[in-house]
């Protein structure tokens, strides 16, 4: 069966952000891993690049934000206080499908993350993405795991590439490891755990 991975990316206004917290560790995390199915719920901040919060849920497939327990919690279901929270800030949340590999571990809870992101990805590209998959960043450091997922957002189809680190990750190697696909990357950021 083809895992899945829900990601959320958000920007809240600095007023915001003492309540994003507090909201996403005493009601959003907890309420999401009682849901059979989700396997773990980590949440990132960004060290470079953007945007600021990052929020990662392993599915044990992508049905899983298909299901009744999902929807009970999610949509027109969310509580007064998830509606206050996601109205005001940017948040981008993209249901992805594991491409590769096929049957990827969890998360790991401490992990540092370098996620690169490839707008309006066709089938063309994914040879390229793949190949450079664990290729090491300019300052050596492999990772200690990584996967490819694809999502389809208003439209735009996504290749999002992410990558485990023990320590904090540095920049990517050469974009020209991507090959064709280097032109369409939109966005590469850097993470650590949120604390």
């Amino acid at each position: 069966m083809t895992k899945g991975m829900l990601l959320v990316m958000m920007d809240p206004p600095a007023a915001l952000e003492e309540e994003l917290n507090a909201w996403y560790d005493t009601e959003h995390l907890p309420e999401r891993l009682a849901v059979p199915g989700i396997e773990t719920a980590i949440r990132y901040v960004c060290d470079s690049g953007g945007p600021k919060y990052l929020a990662l849920y392993d599915l044990s497939s992508p049905d899983i934000l298909e299901s009744a327990p999902y929807l009970a919690v999610s949509g027109d279901n969310f509580s007064p206080w998830t509606r206050r929270v996601t109205a005001t800030a940017r948040v981008h949340r993209g249901a992805c499908v594991t491409l590769h590999p096929s049957d990827p571990s969890p998360l790991l809870p401490d992990s540092h993350l370098q996620i690169i992101r490839f707008r309006d990805a066709s089938e063309k590209q994914l040879p390229d993405v793949l190949k450079a998959l664990d290729t090491a960043n300019t300052d050596g450091q492999s990772p200690a795991q990584s996967r490819l997922l694809s999502y389809q957002l208003n439209g735009i189809d996504y290749l999002f590439l992410l990558r485990e680190f023990h320590s904090a990750a540095q920049s990517p190697s050469k974009i020209d490891v991507f090959g064709e696909a280097a032109s369409k990357i939109d966005l590469c950021a850097n993470y650590r755990p949120y604390a």
